[in-house]
């Protein structure tokens, strides 16, 4: 995921096409952004406070394989 920090806009990089949903939630623990994987993904978070996030990465299981902090700027 990257670039990070960024100004709000992040990619997600999926080389092997994985099937699942990325969340973003802030650091009170509210969801901001939920969107659908399908190849590269952007996610676009320019539309709320710079600041700390933090992302999640599911599988079409619901299981998490991925947690990352994001800054933007």
């Amino acid at each position: 995921i990257g670039p990070n920090p960024s100004f709000g806009i992040f990619n997600v990089i999926n080389p092997t096409n994985l099937s699942g949903t990325a969340m973003v939630w802030d650091l009170a623990g509210k969801l901001l952004f939920e969107k659908k994987l399908s190849g590269n993904t952007v996610i676009d978070l320019t539309k709320y406070a710079q600041g700390l996030y933090e992302i999640k990465i599911y599988n079409e299981e619901k299981k998490e394989i991925l947690s990352q902090k994001l800054i933007s700027e």
